[in-house]
Protein backbone atom coordinates (compact mmCIF):
# COMPACT_ATOMS: atom_id res chain seq x y z
CA UNK A 1 0.00 0.00 0.00
CA UNK A 2 1.23 3.55 -0.82
CA UNK A 3 0.01 6.64 -0.66
CA UNK A 4 -0.05 9.10 -3.43
CA UNK A 5 2.06 12.20 -3.14
CA UNK A 6 -1.21 14.32 -3.46
CA UNK A 7 -2.76 12.17 -0.66
CA UNK A 8 -0.17 13.02 1.71
CA UNK A 9 -0.42 16.54 0.74
CA UNK A 10 -4.28 16.75 1.36
CA UNK A 11 -3.66 14.79 4.49
CA UNK A 12 -1.61 17.48 6.03
CA UNK A 13 -3.80 20.25 4.73
CA UNK A 14 -6.62 19.12 6.96
CA UNK A 15 -3.95 18.40 10.29
CA UNK A 16 -3.16 22.23 9.25
CA UNK A 17 -6.62 23.20 8.96
CA UNK A 18 -6.33 24.33 5.87
CA UNK A 19 -9.04 22.43 4.28
CA UNK A 20 -11.88 20.68 6.28
CA UNK A 21 -11.59 17.18 4.30
CA UNK A 22 -10.31 14.66 2.03
CA UNK A 23 -11.93 11.66 0.78
CA UNK A 24 -9.35 8.69 -0.43
CA UNK A 25 -9.63 5.60 -2.15
CA UNK A 26 -7.93 3.00 -3.47
CA UNK A 27 -6.98 3.63 -7.33
CA UNK A 28 -6.87 0.40 -8.47
CA UNK A 29 -7.37 -2.80 -6.53
CA UNK A 30 -5.40 -5.38 -8.93
CA UNK A 31 -2.32 -3.76 -8.38
CA UNK A 32 0.68 -5.17 -6.63
CA UNK A 33 1.00 -2.28 -4.39
CA UNK A 34 -2.58 -0.22 -4.07
CA UNK A 35 -2.43 3.82 -3.97
CA UNK A 36 -4.40 5.26 -2.06
CA UNK A 37 -5.69 8.67 -4.05
CA UNK A 38 -7.27 11.63 -3.55
CA UNK A 39 -11.28 11.68 -4.67
CA UNK A 40 -12.72 14.67 -3.00
CA UNK A 41 -10.56 17.40 -1.43
CA UNK A 42 -13.67 20.16 1.16
CA UNK A 43 -13.06 23.12 1.69
CA UNK A 44 -12.35 25.25 4.45
CA UNK A 45 -15.92 25.53 6.67
CA UNK A 46 -17.44 22.67 4.41
CA UNK A 47 -19.89 21.29 6.58
CA UNK A 48 -20.28 17.32 8.07
CA UNK A 49 -22.87 16.88 6.08
CA UNK A 50 -21.31 17.36 3.04
CA UNK A 51 -18.24 15.35 4.31
CA UNK A 52 -20.89 12.70 4.35
CA UNK A 53 -22.61 13.03 1.38
CA UNK A 54 -19.21 13.06 -0.69
CA UNK A 55 -18.23 9.93 1.44
CA UNK A 56 -20.93 8.12 0.79
CA UNK A 57 -21.71 8.69 -3.08
CA UNK A 58 -20.37 5.23 -3.80
CA UNK A 59 -20.84 2.04 -2.54
CA UNK A 60 -17.17 1.28 -2.45
CA UNK A 61 -15.55 1.65 0.38
CA UNK A 62 -13.57 5.14 1.13
CA UNK A 63 -11.34 6.52 3.69
CA UNK A 64 -12.03 10.11 4.70
CA UNK A 65 -9.90 12.85 6.75
CA UNK A 66 -12.73 15.19 8.44
CA UNK A 67 -11.33 17.98 10.94
CA UNK A 68 -14.16 17.44 13.74
CA UNK A 69 -14.62 19.81 16.58
CA UNK A 70 -14.84 17.82 19.51
CA UNK A 71 -14.84 20.01 23.11
CA UNK A 72 -13.60 23.41 21.37
CA UNK A 73 -11.17 21.94 19.58
CA UNK A 74 -10.84 20.55 16.13
CA UNK A 75 -9.14 17.29 15.55
CA UNK A 76 -8.49 15.08 12.33
CA UNK A 77 -10.27 12.19 12.58
CA UNK A 78 -9.89 9.48 10.41
CA UNK A 79 -13.08 7.69 8.55
CA UNK A 80 -13.33 4.36 7.20
CA UNK A 81 -16.41 3.67 5.01
CA UNK A 82 -17.27 0.08 4.29
CA UNK A 83 -21.12 0.10 3.21
CA UNK A 84 -22.42 -3.66 3.21
CA UNK A 85 -22.64 -3.25 -0.90
CA UNK A 86 -19.57 -3.29 -1.23
CA UNK A 87 -18.16 -6.86 -2.42
CA UNK A 88 -15.53 -8.97 -0.45
CA UNK A 89 -12.34 -8.48 -1.85
CA UNK A 90 -12.71 -4.53 -2.17
CA UNK A 91 -13.80 -4.87 1.72
CA UNK A 92 -10.88 -7.05 2.44
CA UNK A 93 -8.15 -4.69 0.47
CA UNK A 94 -9.55 -1.59 2.58
CA UNK A 95 -9.38 -3.56 5.54
CA UNK A 96 -5.57 -4.97 4.98
CA UNK A 97 -5.26 -0.79 3.68
CA UNK A 98 -6.23 0.37 6.59
CA UNK A 99 -4.03 -2.26 9.19
CA UNK A 100 -1.15 -0.54 7.31
CA UNK A 101 -2.09 2.82 7.52
CA UNK A 102 -3.26 2.69 11.67
CA UNK A 103 0.76 1.81 11.64
CA UNK A 104 2.16 4.51 9.78
CA UNK A 105 0.20 7.36 8.45
CA UNK A 106 -2.94 7.45 10.43
CA UNK A 107 -1.21 6.55 13.79
CA UNK A 108 -2.24 8.24 17.12
CA UNK A 109 -5.82 9.40 15.50
CA UNK A 110 -9.32 9.03 16.17
CA UNK A 111 -11.08 6.73 14.24
CA UNK A 112 -14.40 5.99 12.97
CA UNK A 113 -14.85 2.44 11.36
CA UNK A 114 -18.68 2.23 9.95
CA UNK A 115 -20.55 0.35 7.27
CA UNK A 116 -23.77 2.07 7.66
CA UNK A 117 -24.85 5.72 7.46
CA UNK A 118 -26.21 5.24 11.39
CA UNK A 119 -22.87 4.93 13.14
CA UNK A 120 -22.18 8.61 11.40
CA UNK A 121 -24.61 10.32 12.46
CA UNK A 122 -23.21 13.06 14.45
CA UNK A 123 -24.36 12.46 17.67
CA UNK A 124 -23.09 8.98 17.51
CA UNK A 125 -19.53 10.60 15.95
CA UNK A 126 -19.41 12.86 18.59
CA UNK A 127 -20.30 10.74 21.34
CA UNK A 128 -17.12 8.41 20.43
CA UNK A 129 -15.17 11.25 19.88
CA UNK A 130 -15.51 12.69 23.43
CA UNK A 131 -14.39 9.33 24.89
CA UNK A 132 -11.39 9.43 22.66
CA UNK A 133 -10.51 12.86 23.43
Amino acid sequence: MSLSDESVEKFESVKTKANQYVIMKIDDLDEPVPVLEVEVVGPKGASYDKFLSDLMRSKDCRFGVFSYMVARKSHPVIFYWTPHEADSKTKFCYTTTNSELRKTAFTGFAEIHASDADKLEEDVVTTKLEEFF
